[in-house]
């Protein structure tokens, strides 16, 4: 697989005045493969320290002394070169969360040793964690799923993902071209982008053969859960995780989840799932002026899983025969999609957010995303086919006075100048750039230029 984390993995190695670099990511998301695939590419000895399979290694590091830590590596494994030609990576630090205090004197006394730390279930030590993080001395990394393009470059498609890169809104794209990256789509929809997953869809394209590996991974997750008794009932947790499907694009009501138990209960184990980096909040705000975050809505706010072809997985959990899975006619899965995919448009260095809008009372409306561009908000309306209504789109554009509008669909790409006759009289006139899910990932370059 060619992953776009690894290329930004090899300048952090790279660069001088590196920090010790602390993974983020859900389980299995390609962490220690991404580590070790490093060390492999750039030509270093990998020294790798798990810490929940060898407990017994944690005695190497209760010293704050980096330089006896290092001799006793040398002492205990075969034969390490000079630290400048190493990389240590010290996997699933949840079972030792106080080696994530002692960076900063790797980063201070033994600065040419690169240091890499990660683990399933990190966030919930980064949490809780009753030490002294060195702030200032580490480096946080992000990573998610694989995106669409990955997903494409994985299944041979490389080539789309060339010219897609070179795709300008002037010039349309054969129907031809859009037809076959919809159904590369609607596969990323089944398949996800789970590394494994991803892996045994190119081996044999089998759809049932993905599916159990989703049921795999959920299966891990939950017994992930069970580690963690004294936080919350793991069945409390599995239940809110399989209820996520079915609440897709709506406002998050915990007592649509299960109305006999308590809300904060819920609102609990929401929160660990959460941490665990399982599923995503996204946010409704005002939306009257960035940053868009600094006016939150509290009270409201829809939640996503970690990976679509997981969602797919849990609505369909003993599938007989899964067939392409047709996009047009799943507005909830779409919006999955996007919020999937717009979180790939963060840097790796930054904790992706996403944010929306509603309105409620007498007239209710909803934007499905609010993105934030330089200093310009920019809505997001999400079609899962290639036409729909845009009342909600019209009445907010209104509202706010803005000038420029996305949507996302199953049609071609295209620029629209709008002016529209609202219900009160009113006009309001803006473009709409709308685009395909397939071009997600380009959206930067693409409102570039429509700004422009």
């Amino acid at each position: 697989m060619i992953r776009k984390a690894l290329f930004e993995l090899t300048q952090w190695l790279t660069q001088p005045n590196r920090k010790p670099l602390v993974l983020r990511g859900v389980r299995q998301s390609g962490k220690t493969w991404l580590v070790r695939e490093l060390a492999k590419s750039q030509n270093k000895q990998l020294i790798e320290i798990n810490f929940e399979n060898r407990p017994e290694l944690r005695s190497l590091f209760t010293s704050n002394d980096v330089k006896l830590i290092w001799s006793n590596l040398e002492t205990l494994l075969p034969a390490p070169t000079q630290p400048t030609h190493c990389l240590l990576f010290l996997d699933e630090v949840q079972a030792m969360p106080e080696i994530l205090a002692k960076l900063r004197w790797f980063y201070e006394l033994l600065p040419e040793l690169a240091v890499v730390a990660a683990g399933s279930l990190l966030d919930f030590v980064l949490h809780d964690h009753t030490f002294s993080m060195p702030v200032g001395r580490v480096q946080f990394f992000y990573l998610e799923p694989l995106s669409f393009w990955e997903f494409l470059q994985a299944d041979q498609q490389s080539m789309l993902v060339q010219y897609l890169r070179k795709s300008t809104l002037d010039n349309p794209i054969p129907d031809a071209i859009h037809q076959t990256l919809m159904t590369s789509v609607e596969n990323y929809c089944l398949v996800g982008g789970m590394p494994e997953a991803v892996k045994n869809w190119i081996i044999d394209h089998s759809y049932l053969r993905v599916n159990q590996i989703h049921q795999d991974l959920l299966t891990a997750y939950q017994n992930d859960f069970a580690k963690y008794p004294t936080r919350i009932a793991p069945e409390r947790l599995r239940e809110v995780m399989l209820a996520i499907p079915r609440l897709l694009g709506k406002k998050f009501s915990y007592t649509q989840v299960n109305p006999d138990i308590k809300s904060q209960t819920i609102a609990n184990a929401l929160s660990l799932l959460e941490l665990a980096r399982v599923v995503h909040r996204v946010q409704s705000v005002v939306a009257d002026g960035v940053p868009l975050g600094a006016k939150p809505k509290s009270r409201y706010f829809k939640i996503i899983l970690s990976d679509i072809g997981l969602v797919n997985s849990i609505t369909n959990p003993q599938p007989v025969h899964l067939k392409p899975l047709k996009l047009a006619n799943n507005g909830e899965m779409a919006e999955q999609l996007v919020g999937q995919l717009l979180r790939k448009n963060f840097q790796f260095y930054q904790d992706p957010i996403l944010y929306y809008w509603q309105r409620e009372g007498q007239s209710n409306a909803e934007i499905d995303y609010v993105i934030q561009y330089n200093d310009k908000i920019i809505p997001v309306e999400v079609k899962a086919g290639s036409v729909g209504s845009l009342r909600s789109l019209h009445y907010f554009m209104h509202e706010r006075g803005f000038k420029f509008a996305i949507r996302i669909y199953s049609g071609e790409p295209s620029i629209t100048p709008l002016q529209v006759t609202l219900n009160n009289g009113e006009s309001v006139s803006y473009r709409l750039l709308s685009i395909p899910f397939y071009l997600i990932e380009e959206l930067p370059r693409l409102l570039e230029n429509f700004l422009e």
